[in-house]
């Protein structure tokens, strides 16, 4: 073995010894990393099943499981967008919105700015909604929920004038026919607009 070392030249040498350090690196991975990320991807499916009976059964105790979770997938953004709406769901919307702006801090989603502008909306905070509203609308322009939100607050609010001017910008906004829940949300806004105006008319 020390003839063989010796007898290797330096670069050579040098280029031996680097390749067994990326290989001893590789191996570290497959072995340590992966299973991590498995085990993750095991658990980000069961908070999935658990997200889904806290929308349907507002369950504290899957809210509690989920949390038990945060350590591990904290850093995973779809993990971060279930737990925080189940929070919503609860009732919890202080912890809802620290979740929800961890998860909008690293992901380009704008249903998280929606689902902290619910939250704002839910707390009586109709400014800090309205901005998460908007900043939701112009992070992908073509999308309607935004919009549709802001202006169903507006009408429980009693701000009639702005619902109807953002009522007006959506049915305006060119869609997809075939995508049925553009549809389903111009149809929404269309709704809250006849509304509108048949109570201007009175």
């Amino acid at each position: 073995m020390l003839f063989f070392i010796a007898s290797l030249p330096n670069v050579g040498f040098m280029r031996w010894l680097q390749g067994c350090a990326v290989l001893s690196l590789l191996g570290a991975s497959v072995f340590y990393v992966y299973p991590k990320e498995k085990q993750s991807r095991v658990m980000l499916e069961e908070c999935r099943l658990l997200g889904i009976d806290v929308i349907s059964n507002h369950d504290e105790q899957a809210v509690e499981r989920l949390s038990d979770l945060y350590s591990v997938l904290k850093k995973n953004y779809r993990y971060l967008y279930y737990y925080g709406y189940s929070l919503m769901q609860v009732g919890k919307y202080n912890d809802a919105l620290k979740i929800l702006s961890e998860g909008a801090a690293i992901s380009s989603d704008p249903m998280f700015r929606n689902m902290i502008g619910k939250c704002y909306q839910a707390l009586d905070d109709f400014i800090a909604a309205e901005k998460e509203y908007n900043r939701a609308h112009f992070m992908v322009p073509s999308r309607l929920y935004p919009h549709v939100l802001l202006m169903e607050m507006y009408v429980l609010n009693g701000k009639n004038e702005e619902a109807m001017n953002i009522g007006h910008r959506i049915i305006s906004t060119p869609v997809n026919v075939d995508n049925q829940n553009m549809m389903d949300l111009l149809l929404r806004a269309q709704s809250c607009l006849d509304t509108l105006e048949i109570q201007i008319a009175k």
